[in-house]
Protein backbone atom coordinates (compact mmCIF):
# COMPACT_ATOMS: atom_id res chain seq x y z
CA UNK A 1 0.00 0.00 0.00
CA UNK A 2 2.74 2.65 1.30
CA UNK A 3 4.55 1.53 -2.23
CA UNK A 4 1.71 2.62 -4.66
CA UNK A 5 0.29 5.85 -2.90
CA UNK A 6 3.72 6.57 -2.40
CA UNK A 7 4.49 7.07 -6.21
CA UNK A 8 0.84 9.06 -6.38
CA UNK A 9 1.88 11.42 -4.06
CA UNK A 10 5.06 12.29 -5.32
CA UNK A 11 3.52 14.60 -8.21
CA UNK A 12 3.73 17.57 -6.15
CA UNK A 13 7.03 16.73 -3.78
CA UNK A 14 9.02 19.13 -5.53
CA UNK A 15 7.95 23.04 -6.24
CA UNK A 16 10.74 24.72 -8.56
CA UNK A 17 12.10 27.71 -7.80
CA UNK A 18 9.21 29.82 -9.20
CA UNK A 19 7.77 29.40 -5.20
CA UNK A 20 10.55 31.28 -3.98
CA UNK A 21 10.82 34.33 -6.62
CA UNK A 22 7.34 34.53 -7.04
CA UNK A 23 7.70 36.57 -10.02
CA UNK A 24 10.20 34.55 -11.80
CA UNK A 25 8.91 32.61 -14.88
CA UNK A 26 8.67 28.82 -15.05
CA UNK A 27 6.59 26.02 -13.88
CA UNK A 28 5.05 26.44 -10.86
CA UNK A 29 3.98 23.07 -10.25
CA UNK A 30 6.95 21.49 -12.34
CA UNK A 31 5.32 19.36 -14.24
CA UNK A 32 6.44 15.14 -14.76
CA UNK A 33 7.63 15.44 -10.47
CA UNK A 34 5.43 12.47 -10.13
CA UNK A 35 8.36 10.44 -10.77
CA UNK A 36 7.60 7.01 -10.93
CA UNK A 37 6.69 4.93 -14.05
CA UNK A 38 4.33 3.61 -15.06
CA UNK A 39 3.20 -0.35 -15.44
CA UNK A 40 2.82 -1.49 -18.74
CA UNK A 41 -0.56 -0.52 -20.95
CA UNK A 42 -1.19 1.85 -17.81
CA UNK A 43 -2.37 5.35 -17.87
CA UNK A 44 -1.90 7.98 -15.15
CA UNK A 45 -3.76 11.38 -14.85
CA UNK A 46 -3.13 13.92 -12.89
CA UNK A 47 -5.44 17.37 -12.38
CA UNK A 48 -3.54 19.82 -10.34
CA UNK A 49 -3.82 23.37 -8.90
CA UNK A 50 -1.20 26.32 -7.16
CA UNK A 51 -1.77 29.04 -5.79
CA UNK A 52 1.38 31.37 -5.32
CA UNK A 53 1.48 34.62 -3.07
CA UNK A 54 4.17 36.66 -1.94
CA UNK A 55 4.72 40.43 -0.44
CA UNK A 56 8.16 40.45 0.78
CA UNK A 57 11.32 41.86 -0.88
CA UNK A 58 14.78 40.26 0.12
CA UNK A 59 18.33 41.80 -0.69
CA UNK A 60 20.45 39.00 -0.92
CA UNK A 61 19.34 36.98 2.46
CA UNK A 62 17.83 40.08 4.21
CA UNK A 63 13.88 41.32 4.52
CA UNK A 64 13.99 45.11 2.50
CA UNK A 65 11.52 47.67 3.09
CA UNK A 66 12.41 48.37 -0.80
CA UNK A 67 9.83 47.89 -3.10
CA UNK A 68 8.60 47.54 -6.83
CA UNK A 69 5.80 45.52 -6.41
CA UNK A 70 3.46 45.48 -3.61
CA UNK A 71 2.90 41.91 -3.76
CA UNK A 72 2.62 38.97 -6.35
CA UNK A 73 -0.12 35.98 -7.06
CA UNK A 74 -0.98 33.36 -9.45
CA UNK A 75 -3.01 30.38 -9.58
CA UNK A 76 -1.81 27.70 -12.22
CA UNK A 77 -3.96 24.88 -12.85
CA UNK A 78 -2.07 21.76 -15.43
CA UNK A 79 -2.72 18.46 -16.63
CA UNK A 80 -0.17 15.48 -16.10
CA UNK A 81 -0.51 12.19 -18.54
CA UNK A 82 1.55 9.22 -18.25
CA UNK A 83 1.50 6.33 -20.47
CA UNK A 84 3.62 2.93 -19.63
CA UNK A 85 5.12 2.03 -23.23
CA UNK A 86 7.11 -0.57 -21.44
CA UNK A 87 7.70 -2.71 -18.73
CA UNK A 88 10.51 0.13 -17.78
CA UNK A 89 9.66 2.72 -20.30
CA UNK A 90 7.12 5.62 -19.81
CA UNK A 91 6.03 8.39 -21.78
CA UNK A 92 4.62 12.04 -19.90
CA UNK A 93 3.32 15.19 -21.52
CA UNK A 94 2.10 17.98 -19.21
CA UNK A 95 0.09 21.01 -19.88
CA UNK A 96 -0.77 23.97 -17.79
CA UNK A 97 -2.16 26.92 -17.97
CA UNK A 98 -2.04 30.39 -15.94
CA UNK A 99 -5.72 31.90 -15.22
CA UNK A 100 -3.45 34.92 -13.58
CA UNK A 101 -0.12 35.78 -13.11
CA UNK A 102 -0.09 39.01 -11.13
CA UNK A 103 2.15 41.75 -10.09
CA UNK A 104 -0.26 44.74 -8.24
CA UNK A 105 1.92 48.03 -8.02
CA UNK A 106 0.84 51.02 -5.39
CA UNK A 107 -0.40 53.05 -8.85
CA UNK A 108 -1.90 50.10 -11.21
CA UNK A 109 -1.78 45.69 -11.64
CA UNK A 110 -0.46 44.29 -14.38
CA UNK A 111 -2.04 40.62 -14.49
CA UNK A 112 -1.27 38.07 -17.16
CA UNK A 113 -2.80 34.88 -18.56
CA UNK A 114 -1.99 31.99 -21.23
CA UNK A 115 -0.16 28.40 -21.01
CA UNK A 116 3.12 27.48 -19.97
CA UNK A 117 5.57 25.52 -21.84
CA UNK A 118 4.46 22.15 -22.93
CA UNK A 119 6.95 19.11 -21.33
CA UNK A 120 7.50 15.86 -22.50
CA UNK A 121 9.79 13.07 -20.35
CA UNK A 122 10.77 10.07 -20.90
CA UNK A 123 11.57 7.97 -17.51
CA UNK A 124 13.39 4.56 -17.32
CA UNK A 125 13.23 2.52 -14.47
CA UNK A 126 17.14 1.94 -14.17
CA UNK A 127 17.60 -0.69 -11.25
CA UNK A 128 14.94 -1.97 -9.01
CA UNK A 129 15.94 -4.27 -6.22
CA UNK A 130 12.84 -5.41 -4.77
CA UNK A 131 14.73 -7.17 -1.49
CA UNK A 132 16.49 -4.07 -0.65
CA UNK A 133 13.82 -2.05 -1.54
CA UNK A 134 15.71 0.33 -3.46
CA UNK A 135 14.96 2.33 -6.60
CA UNK A 136 16.64 4.19 -9.13
CA UNK A 137 14.61 6.30 -11.59
CA UNK A 138 16.58 8.64 -14.03
CA UNK A 139 14.29 10.82 -16.94
CA UNK A 140 15.13 13.40 -19.25
CA UNK A 141 12.49 15.46 -21.42
CA UNK A 142 11.91 19.18 -23.60
CA UNK A 143 10.37 22.24 -23.15
CA UNK A 144 8.40 23.28 -25.91
CA UNK A 145 6.79 26.79 -25.74
CA UNK A 146 3.76 27.44 -26.45
CA UNK A 147 3.94 30.82 -27.51
CA UNK A 148 7.45 32.80 -28.44
CA UNK A 149 6.89 36.72 -27.92
CA UNK A 150 6.26 38.72 -24.97
CA UNK A 151 2.21 39.17 -24.22
CA UNK A 152 1.17 43.19 -25.21
CA UNK A 153 -2.21 44.23 -23.52
CA UNK A 154 -3.41 47.37 -24.37
CA UNK A 155 -0.41 47.96 -26.28
CA UNK A 156 1.76 47.44 -23.15
CA UNK A 157 4.53 44.99 -23.43
CA UNK A 158 4.69 42.92 -19.86
CA UNK A 159 7.87 42.26 -18.31
CA UNK A 160 9.71 39.20 -18.32
CA UNK A 161 8.74 38.31 -14.82
CA UNK A 162 5.15 37.71 -15.18
CA UNK A 163 5.42 35.87 -18.86
CA UNK A 164 3.77 32.20 -18.43
CA UNK A 165 6.29 30.61 -20.46
CA UNK A 166 10.06 30.82 -21.42
CA UNK A 167 9.47 31.84 -24.39
CA UNK A 168 12.30 29.59 -25.68
CA UNK A 169 12.80 25.63 -25.77
CA UNK A 170 14.77 23.73 -22.80
CA UNK A 171 15.98 20.54 -21.31
CA UNK A 172 14.75 18.92 -18.31
CA UNK A 173 16.56 16.12 -16.52
CA UNK A 174 16.01 14.00 -13.45
CA UNK A 175 17.23 11.31 -11.30
CA UNK A 176 14.97 9.46 -8.14
CA UNK A 177 16.21 7.55 -5.47
CA UNK A 178 14.02 5.40 -3.17
CA UNK A 179 14.64 3.88 -0.30
CA UNK A 180 11.19 1.73 1.45
CA UNK A 181 12.62 0.30 5.12
CA UNK A 182 11.61 -2.94 6.27
CA UNK A 183 8.55 -1.71 8.41
CA UNK A 184 7.31 -1.18 4.97
CA UNK A 185 5.60 1.98 6.44
CA UNK A 186 8.51 4.46 5.36
CA UNK A 187 10.16 5.68 2.82
CA UNK A 188 13.11 7.95 1.90
CA UNK A 189 13.56 9.41 -1.42
CA UNK A 190 16.33 11.97 -2.78
CA UNK A 191 15.09 13.61 -5.97
CA UNK A 192 17.50 15.93 -8.47
CA UNK A 193 15.70 18.05 -11.21
CA UNK A 194 17.55 20.64 -13.62
CA UNK A 195 15.88 22.66 -15.91
CA UNK A 196 18.49 24.11 -19.10
CA UNK A 197 16.27 27.22 -20.67
CA UNK A 198 18.13 27.78 -24.21
CA UNK A 199 17.73 31.67 -25.38
CA UNK A 200 13.88 32.66 -26.08
CA UNK A 201 12.78 32.37 -30.12
CA UNK A 202 11.87 35.74 -30.57
CA UNK A 203 14.34 38.16 -28.27
CA UNK A 204 17.97 37.95 -26.88
CA UNK A 205 17.06 36.88 -23.28
CA UNK A 206 17.09 33.60 -21.39
CA UNK A 207 15.86 32.72 -18.15
CA UNK A 208 18.25 31.29 -15.81
CA UNK A 209 18.87 27.51 -15.46
CA UNK A 210 17.29 25.84 -12.74
CA UNK A 211 18.75 22.93 -10.10
CA UNK A 212 17.13 21.17 -7.40
CA UNK A 213 18.02 19.08 -4.64
CA UNK A 214 15.35 17.99 -2.04
CA UNK A 215 14.66 14.80 0.03
CA UNK A 216 11.27 13.47 1.76
CA UNK A 217 10.77 11.10 4.60
CA UNK A 218 7.02 9.56 4.19
CA UNK A 219 5.05 7.68 6.61
CA UNK A 220 2.32 5.21 6.16
CA UNK A 221 -0.43 6.85 9.04
CA UNK A 222 -3.32 4.75 8.30
CA UNK A 223 -4.08 2.35 5.30
CA UNK A 224 -5.23 5.20 3.45
CA UNK A 225 -3.33 8.46 4.57
CA UNK A 226 0.50 9.12 3.90
CA UNK A 227 2.52 11.88 5.58
CA UNK A 228 5.20 13.80 4.13
CA UNK A 229 7.90 16.06 5.03
CA UNK A 230 10.19 17.44 2.10
CA UNK A 231 13.13 19.93 1.98
CA UNK A 232 14.16 21.15 -0.85
CA UNK A 233 17.36 23.58 -1.81
CA UNK A 234 17.04 25.44 -5.61
CA UNK A 235 19.52 27.39 -7.29
CA UNK A 236 18.57 29.38 -9.91
CA UNK A 237 21.20 31.15 -12.62
CA UNK A 238 20.73 34.57 -12.96
CA UNK A 239 18.10 35.72 -16.51
CA UNK A 240 21.02 36.66 -19.27
CA UNK A 241 20.45 39.35 -21.86
CA UNK A 242 22.43 41.48 -24.14
CA UNK A 243 25.69 38.84 -23.52
CA UNK A 244 25.53 39.74 -19.57
CA UNK A 245 23.61 38.84 -16.15
CA UNK A 246 20.42 40.42 -15.99
CA UNK A 247 20.29 42.34 -12.35
CA UNK A 248 18.50 41.26 -9.39
CA UNK A 249 17.79 37.56 -11.39
CA UNK A 250 18.80 34.26 -9.61
CA UNK A 251 19.97 33.15 -6.05
CA UNK A 252 19.39 29.98 -3.89
CA UNK A 253 16.03 29.62 -1.52
CA UNK A 254 15.67 27.01 1.07
CA UNK A 255 12.18 25.65 1.83
CA UNK A 256 10.30 22.61 3.58
CA UNK A 257 6.71 21.21 2.62
CA UNK A 258 4.78 19.05 4.45
CA UNK A 259 2.75 17.07 2.87
CA UNK A 260 -0.66 14.86 2.97
CA UNK A 261 -2.21 12.29 0.32
CA UNK A 262 -5.31 10.14 0.74
CA UNK A 263 -6.82 7.48 -1.23
CA UNK A 264 -10.47 7.82 -2.29
CA UNK A 265 -10.94 4.70 -4.03
CA UNK A 266 -8.79 2.19 -5.68
CA UNK A 267 -6.35 3.89 -7.96
CA UNK A 268 -7.62 7.23 -6.88
CA UNK A 269 -5.69 10.06 -4.81
CA UNK A 270 -6.40 13.30 -3.25
CA UNK A 271 -3.38 14.95 -2.77
CA UNK A 272 -2.23 18.28 -0.79
CA UNK A 273 0.73 20.38 0.19
CA UNK A 274 2.15 24.05 1.67
CA UNK A 275 4.78 24.95 0.71
CA UNK A 276 6.62 27.29 2.48
CA UNK A 277 10.46 29.03 1.74
CA UNK A 278 12.15 29.44 5.23
CA UNK A 279 16.41 30.69 3.39
CA UNK A 280 17.06 33.07 0.84
CA UNK A 281 20.30 34.03 -0.56
CA UNK A 282 19.21 36.20 -3.67
CA UNK A 283 21.22 37.83 -5.95
CA UNK A 284 20.44 41.61 -5.25
CA UNK A 285 17.03 42.65 -4.70
CA UNK A 286 13.75 40.67 -5.58
CA UNK A 287 9.98 39.58 -4.39
CA UNK A 288 10.37 36.44 -2.82
CA UNK A 289 6.96 33.49 -2.23
CA UNK A 290 5.51 33.82 1.38
CA UNK A 291 3.74 30.43 0.59
CA UNK A 292 2.32 28.13 -1.90
CA UNK A 293 -0.58 26.14 -1.66
CA UNK A 294 -1.36 22.94 -4.01
CA UNK A 295 -3.82 20.44 -4.36
CA UNK A 296 -4.56 17.46 -6.83
CA UNK A 297 -6.27 14.54 -7.68
CA UNK A 298 -4.81 11.53 -9.74
CA UNK A 299 -6.26 8.25 -11.31
CA UNK A 300 -4.61 5.27 -12.55
CA UNK A 301 -6.04 3.09 -14.54
CA UNK A 302 -5.12 0.44 -17.72
CA UNK A 303 -5.87 -0.03 -20.71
Amino acid sequence: MLYRLFFFSLYFLFANFLNAQCCSQGSPINGTTNVGTVDKNNVRIILAHRYNYGNTYYDHTNKTDFKIAEESNFNYTSTIISYGLMKKLTLEAEVGYFFNKTLKYSFSTKTNYGFNNVVGTIKYALYKNTEKRIEITPAIGVKLPVETERRVINNVTYPYDIQTSTLAYGVVSQLFFLKRFSNNKTSLVLYNRNENNFDCIAEEYRYGSTYSLSSFVSHLFTPRIILTLQTRADYKEADFQFEKNVKNTGGFVGSVSPQVSYEIAPKFFFYSLIDIPIYRNFNGRQLSSKYSFSVSLIKNFCL
